[in-house]
């Protein structure tokens, strides 16, 4: 405890300094401790030997280490085995060195067995053979199951962050918030109303490591032929139940634009890449953003859809409140056609007006019903009126129908002219409710 004491403190000095939480140090920290061995050199065996001193040093050593641990591992590429070991003898390079111009004259100490050799062979066999059974049938799988697994532990590249237990760890246990009740479920038994087991950024640091080593390390620094990263941010989109993690794949060599993007399953991590070039998130996030330059709005991060069989990115645009007043749509692939309206709408619907003056689709491909929209036709039997915040909006209830499509007079103004009797096509928003959102009321001739 005495000498690797000081080593904690000073690394948890530094995550106050850094106003973060020691947590984030802490493996660091314990790591760092490799140099125990020279506070006790400076407390006991040192010319200079003192207890101050010696805490001294470990509380600098501590201090000093997270930063220059953060910074070695971009030398050595972020592998694990190596990071802290590489960061702790770059630092001891320094010092002894240092303590031989004050007169100190660290000694080095080495312990080499040479005996016994054959004994220790067979222990160390036996030992790992152990292992190895207990790897095939202790773990509650099939044997080709586990060989499977073992085979993809062996492809990863150990880089920071890799977590072993959670990449192939046995499972996920679901813990009841109520009532504090734990069950658990290996991988391929997991409910599938859970949503989430596998969180975001693990999924994009595992592909990032599958994009940059395609072809071997060497090929990661040199010519890096077919390297892809994942681009900056991420979203979600929901589909049959499950929520998928979005996010564009990059080439490192070529400019900003994407090369296709992935849906990872955040349940199963099942992840599957679509071929589709064109620009990077925050290239369209620009376009969409020049669009309405002057009102000086915020793109959020985009989502991808796909629009009349052309994918497209679709984002909010906000004030400087954070409240949503536009909506955008742009290409993915000619980013430079962009549509903004004040409703979801009025953004898909002038979106496939310029996809058709583009040419990228028909003419008859702009009348379909935009997305979360329906249409109705029937005969008015019931029309009811209130004014509402100054606007007067319409109720109309169609005959053999319960449900009632409101309308304001402000944003059609053939709802004051209907009449009971009159046949009309209303577009309205989906819902469940009793009384739905009407976009427009058209006379039936």
């Amino acid at each position: 405890l005495l000498n690797i004491t000081p080593i904690l403190l000073g690394a948890w000095c530094y995550a106050r300094y850094q106003k973060e939480p020691f947590s984030k140090y802490a493996r660091v920290g314990l790591l760092s401790t490799a140099l125990s061995p020279l506070i006790s050199f400076l407390a006991f065996g040192s010319v200079h030997a003192s207890l101050p001193l010696a805490f001294g040093a470990g509380l600098l050593l501590g201090f000093l280490l997270p930063p220059l641990a953060a910074y070695t591992y971009k030398i050595q590429n972020g592998m694990n085995l190596y990071n802290m070991g590489f960061a702790c003898g770059l630092l001891a390079m320094m010092i002894v060195p240092a303590l031989t111009a004050f007169g100190d004259r660290p000694t080095q100490v080495l312990y080499w067995y040479d005996e016994h050799q054959t004994e220790i062979i067979l222990a160390m066999d036996g030992f790992c053979l152990l292992l190895i059974c207990l790897g095939l049938m202790a773990t509650g799988k099939r044997r080709k199951e586990v060989w499977a697994d073992y085979l993809r532990l062996l492809d990863t590249t150990g880089r920071v962050p890799s977590d072993y237990l959670r990449m192939f760890g046995p499972g996920a246990v679901l813990v009841n918030a109520v009532t504090g009740d734990t069950a658990y479920y290996e991988v391929g038994d997991i409910p599938t109303w859970v949503d989430h087991v596998y969180n975001a950024d693990l999924i994009i640091s595992q592909y990032d490591n599958h994009g940059r080593y395609i072809h071997g390390f060497l090929n990661s620094l040199f010519g890096q032929r077919d390297v892809t990263i994942t681009t900056d941010g991420y979203n979600y989109i929901a589909l049959n139940d499950d929520v998928y993690m979005y996010t564009g794949i990059t080439s490192v060599v070529s400019d900003e634009s994407n090369v296709g993007f992935i849906l990872s399953n955040q349940r199963t991590k099942e992840t599957r890449f679509y071929s589709v070039a064109g620009a990077e998130e925050y290239s369209a996030m620009d376009s969409a953003r020049g669009q309405v330059q002057q009102m000086n709005y915020n793109a959020t991060f985009p989502l991808l859809l796909n629009i009349a069989d052309q994918p497209t990115y679709f984002m909010a645009l906000k004030d400087a409140a954070g409240l949503v007043k536009m909506y955008a749509m742009v290409n993915v692939s000619q980013y430079q056609i962009v549509a903004t309206g004040s409703s979801v709408a009025d953004c898909e619907s002038s979106y496939r007006l310029m996809l058709a003056r583009n040419g990228l689709i028909s003419k008859d491909d702009t009348d379909v019903t935009p997305t979360g929209q329906d249409q109705v036709t029937g005969t008015i039997a019931e029309i009811r009126s209130a004014v509402v915040e100054g606007n007067t909006w319409y109720y109309l209830r169609l005959q053999e129908g319960q449900v009632y499509y409101a309308i304001s007079a402000a944003d059609d103004k053939n709802a004051v002219i209907l009449s009971v009797g009159d046949a009309v096509t209303v577009t309205y928003a989906k819902g469940e409710d009793k009384i739905l959102s009407a976009y427009s009321v058209t006379a039936v001739k």
